[in-house]
């Protein structure tokens, strides 16, 4: 199949005397874009992917009439990823058991109730998988991930962690968010955001299990420099091919010019320096009532949340305050948590907000904040999130229940300044604080929001 389709993009016919010049290999034009192909799809490769979706909804489907004919069959003691295959296996079987294997290390589990979860076994631990037991205490095969858990405070039991693992698995384990509302443990598929299965993802997956064709054209980074530098500068570019080249003195040659790798690298960064924004906004933009903070209704509270997150130090706060119909800040408050990414933080706000709340037995909350996919997920009633946010999702979702009215509503951040200061001061600081009452330092920007 690869072999034709190969001949019908270069203009061949199927006659075998009927040859052309073939500028590109297959394995190069069934490549990424990003890399340089176009993106076409091996058959192989792609059987797989689509054989791998069989896989999934036995994994996703536990119960189904194939998923039982087969556990009685092939593993009646133990589950499907980690069913073995014996010599006297089905033709049927044994594929299923062969993608099983190449699937098998994109699969983890979100926790929910933990009494599925093998803690040896399993991946569970994101960022690290399975747990490493402590070599002084040997692995109990009946222990589940909900022993190590406390199930009136919903809190890790540090005292049996330390039994049962090592210090880089305990770290790891501490930092993972206990839901308070128990839901059943599931699978997710990590090469995915969302963490549902797709072909796309598992065609990714499995390719990237094979060497890319384009890797020694793209080698070097400096090759592609001088095709990109004009985008970010603002510019349209040309090509998106290489422009630049190497002489056997190791000198670059651009535009009939000849310079070593130390000056181009510094023409590069002053051209990235003084790039001009591709679009430019007027200082004397006006502001519309519609654009700035609006008061809620009597009886209803206005939360308004944020997050901040800086990637490379870490640093990070997530904020919230909340504020009546005569614009009276009720409450506010700077936290630091353990997070990984902006979403996470985000998101660690609408959680904490909401639980303050029924602490302070509101009833009606309006939760504004600036990520425009977390309100139209919320708002959808999706409460799914992948390894690091499910947990966070699922106790907005609790917290939620518990309001007789809650609404979900993006604002762009002109009109969530308070919060998204309040988050600053947090990263800046890495110390939590709740006020009862604005600190000074934040009543210019309060009364300066409506």
């Amino acid at each position: 199949m690869d072999s034709h389709l190969c001949k019908l993009w270069w203009g061949e016919t199927l006659d075998p005397k009927d040859r052309k010049l073939h500028l590109l290999g297959w394995d190069i034009l069934c490549s990424p874009k990003a890399e340089g192909g176009l993106g076409f799809r091996k058959a192989d490769l792609n059987n797989l992917a689509m054989l791998s979706r069989n896989a999934w909804r036995i994994i996703e489907n536990p119960d189904c009439l194939l998923s039982t004919v087969l556990k009685a069959k092939y593993f009646p003691r133990t589950d499907f990823l980690n069913a073995k295959c014996t010599g006297e296996c089905s033709w049927t079987w044994r594929c299923l058991h062969a993608i099983k294997e190449l699937i098998k290390p994109f699969i983890s589990w979100i926790m929910g109730d933990e009494k599925f979860l093998d803690p040896w076994c399993d991946k569970w631990i994101p960022s690290l998988g399975s747990a490493i037991p402590n070599f002084l205490v040997p692995p109990d095969p009946n222990v589940k991930v909900s022993y190590f858990i406390n199930p009136l405070t919903r809190n890790w039991d540090v005292s049996r962690l330390n039994t049962h693992f090592d210090n880089a698995s305990i770290q790891n384990i501490v930092t993972i968010t206990l839901i308070q509302l128990c839901t059943p443990d599931r699978r997710a598929w990590d090469l995915s955001k969302n963490d549902k299965f797709t072909s796309k993802y598992a065609y990714m997956g499995l390719r990237g299990l094979r060497p890319s064709p384009c890797v020694l054209i793209l080698m070097n980074p400096l090759c592609m420099l001088w095709s990109f530098v004009p985008l970010l500068a603002g510019s349209k570019p040309v090509c998106c091919y290489p422009v630049v080249h190497l002489d056997q003195q190791k000198q670059f040659h651009f535009q009939n010019l000849s310079e070593n790798r130390i000056t181009v690298l510094a023409r590069a960064r002053v051209m990235l320096l003084i790039r001009k924004p591709s679009i430019t906004i007027s200082p004397m933009l006006s502001i519309g009532v519609c654009d700035k903070w609006m008061p809620p209704s009597l009886s209803w509270i206005k939360c308004n949340t944020d997050g901040a997150l800086n990637v490379i130090s870490g640093a990070n706060g997530v904020e919230y305050v909340m504020r009546d119909f005569a614009k009276k800040a009720t409450f506010c408050a700077s936290l630091v948590f353990e997070v990984h990414f902006a979403e996470e933080a985000e998101a660690r706000a609408i959680c904490e907000v909401l639980k303050k709340a029924l602490e302070q037995q509101f009833t009606h909350i309006i939760v504004e904040i600036d990520v425009k996919s977390l309100i139209d997920q919320f708002s959808d009633g999706k409460f799914d999130g992948d390894s690091r946010t499910d947990a966070i999702f699922k106790d907005i979702q609790f917290f939620s229940s518990k309001l007789v009215a809650r609404v979900f509503s993006f604002q762009p951040r002109i009109c969530n300044s308070v919060s998204h200061e309040l988050a600053l001061w947090a990263k800046k600081n890495n110390s939590s604080i709740y006020w009862s009452v604005p600190p000074v330092w934040l009543i210019p920007t309060i009364e300066g929001d409506h």
